[in-house]
């Protein structure tokens, strides 16, 4: 049941990021011609990307896991 609290933290985690990104993008949108400030915001957006599958990748891990452990205890987790 540990993977709850994982969950929760990303969550809020996420919240936070998101919060961020709308502060972060309206500091941004008021010079559409600066092309690093852009760059810098493509760049955020793939590190999102990547985190996102990365917290995927580790919550389908987790569940492999705990299946396995069921199977090994006898269904009993």
């Amino acid at each position: 049941y540990f993977y709850w609290i994982y969950i929760t933290l990303y969550a809020l985690f996420s919240l936070a990021w998101t919060v961020f990104s709308v502060l972060f993008f309206n500091i941004v949108l008021r010079n559409l011609t600066d092309i690093k400030l852009w760059g810098i915001w493509f760049l955020f957006i793939l590190l999102a990307i990547g985190m996102n599958w990365l917290t995927y990748s580790c919550f389908k891990e987790m569940f492999r896991l705990r299946q396995e452990l069921g199977k090994s205890k006898g269904g009993r987790h």
